[in-house]
């Protein structure tokens, strides 16, 4: 009687087409963890730019502090980030973060991509501000803005800019903005020395890239990050605006800035007493003209904007009176908007200028 042979058959590997399907699930994963990858590595180089331009902010508010002017624009990477001051009164409104002229590193003025953010100001579009009063010091002397006084330049009257923003949302009157040009750095300086090149840039790229002479003028765009060519094109600028209250805000918290309006009398107080002064006649004895409420303005000096934003208003008896006068009549009067007022007496006044002058 024959015998029955079983034999069992093993695998001992996988055949071609599970071997196909498990190089087919791990391209699908490796493909997966690298757009992970890639999408990561993105947010944390805007997240990074978003850090350098807050703390660009910083820093121009505290330049802002310190000087009463915001800086110009450096010009060039060759420039070292030292603002360009060569114009009237800046070579360019548009340009790098001058870092070195706030005190910031290098680095600071990179965005995530290795280039360099772009500042843009409101240019000077006239002669008074408050347009200009970012990139002046001012003070005044009769009717000429002068320097001397920089602290009235930014009182609520003079905050406000002329650069607008359209995009997501319509804004005016922005005084500055920070400008990456995001991960395809269309435009962007970069730290060769040159601009980057800008020939495959969507409409709203191209009007970041110079706002000031785009079209429109002195416009810049800040919307979504998106691929889509529609509307204004692809657009991945990431776009920081600064408006006055940006700026001024955490100056007056800190008390750099007052904004009262007693401090607006207290200003005032010092244009009339420096009105007084400047009309001194001969010292023997020495006497003063206080201006009347008439020629105190045809004369041509008033209040600057900055003081008159509280609408403080004065009125004066014109007279004449030397060292030796006295007495609690009140000589002039300055009142503020909220009702707020402070008389000046004969014997105030003579105090204050015996002791200011010196006779």
């Amino acid at each position: 009687m024959g015998s029955l042979t079983i034999y069992n058959k093993q695998h001992n590997g996988f055949s071609l087409i599970e071997m196909a399907i498990v190089l087919l699930i791990t391209g699908i994963l490796m493909g997966a963890g690298l757009s992970l990858l890639a999408v990561k590595q993105n947010a944390a180089q805007i997240n990074l730019t978003q850090t350098h331009q807050e703390a660009i902010k910083q820093a121009l508010i505290n330049y802002l502090g310190q000087y009463k002017r915001l800086p110009c624009p450096a010009t060039t990477v060759a420039a070292g980030g030292i603002e360009d001051r060569s114009g009237s009164p800046c070579k360019q409104y548009s340009g790098i973060i001058p870092y070195a002229t706030l005190g910031l590193d290098r680095s600071a003025a990179l965005d995530g991509w290795e280039n360099f953010i772009d500042y843009v100001v409101s240019p000077t579009s006239s002669a008074t501000p408050p347009y200009n009063a970012w990139l002046y010091t001012y003070g005044t002397t009769g009717s000429t803005t002068v320097t001397t006084n920089p602290i009235l330049a930014f009182w609520p009257s003079n905050t406000a800019g002329s650069l607008n923003v359209i995009g997501n949302s319509t804004l005016s009157g922005i005084v500055a903005a920070l400008i990456s040009h995001g991960k395809n750095g269309y435009g962007a300086f970069n730290t060769k020395g040159g601009k980057n090149d800008s020939s495959a840039a969507g409409t709203d790229e191209l009007q970041n890239i110079n706002p000031i002479l785009g079209t429109p003028a002195n416009t810049v765009v800040k919307r979504d990050i998106t691929d889509s060519t529609a509307g204004g094109g692809a657009f991945d600028d990431i776009v920081s605006i600064l408006g006055a209250n940006d700026l001024i805000g955490p100056l007056i918290a800190n008390g750099t800035l007052q904004s009262s309006p007693q401090s607006a009398i207290n200003q005032a107080n010092n244009i009339v007493l420096g009105r007084i002064i400047a009309t001194r006649g001969s010292c023997s004895p020495c006497s003063f003209t206080v201006p009347s409420t008439a020629s105190f303005y045809s004369g041509g000096f008033s209040f600057p904007s900055s003081v008159a934003a509280w609408g403080v208003t004065y009125a004066a008896s014109g007279m004449n009176f030397d060292y030796t006068d006295s007495g609690t009549s009140t000589v002039y009067t300055l009142t503020a908007g909220d009702g707020t007022s402070r008389a000046v007496s004969r014997s105030e006044l003579n105090g204050i200028l015996a002791q200011g002058v010196g006779f």
